[in-house]
């Protein structure tokens, strides 16, 4: 378990403090963080997919009104 120090430590003692905090904290914290971290991928997948299907949208409504001010078709 953590204690927090009643002096300044050298880097050396940082750094084992950190190492048993992340060890310590790690298994509380993984399980949250996967479910976040899949959530924002599906997120991310979902919004792409709709910027992807406006973008096709958009294209396409702009190549047929340049057709039509040719009068190509």
């Amino acid at each position: 378990m953590y204690v927090r120090p009643t002096a300044p430590l050298s880097i050396g003692g940082v750094l084992d403090d950190s190492i048993r905090v992340y060890r310590a904290s790690f298994g509380k914290c993984w399980i949250p963080s996967l479910l976040i971290s899949v959530l924002a991928g599906v997120i991310g997948i979902w919004i792409s997919y709709q910027l992807g299907i406006n973008a096709a949208a958009a294209a396409a409504a702009s190549g047929a009104n340049a057709l039509a001010t040719l009068n190509l078709y």
